[in-house]
């Protein structure tokens, strides 16, 4: 192998190794936060192969679980910052 294609490789697998650990940093400042918003987008995705409208309940169940997704996220952004 070539010295740039094992500088590639390494600067690569530096690459890797670094955005998990910043993803796991990430998650571990805030696990039950990070998990409700796990929870919560299994919960879009579950409505959303839905069938049927359920008399509009569905849809208004995506709605809400959209705006809490997006309230999660904010949270955990400003909680990061104070």
């Amino acid at each position: 192998m070539s010295t740039f294609r094992k500088v590639l490789v390494a600067g690569a697998f530096g690459l890797t190794l670094a955005s998990g650990m910043a993803i796991g940093v990430a998650m571990a400042d805030q696990p039950a936060m990070h998990n409700a918003l796990t929870n919560l987008r299994q919960a879009k995705n579950n409505l959303q192969n839905g069938t049927g409208d359920k008399g509009g309940h569905r849809i208004a169940a995506l709605n809400a679980t959209n705006t809490a997704i997006a309230e999660t996220e904010a949270a955990i952004a400003w909680d990061r910052t104070h």
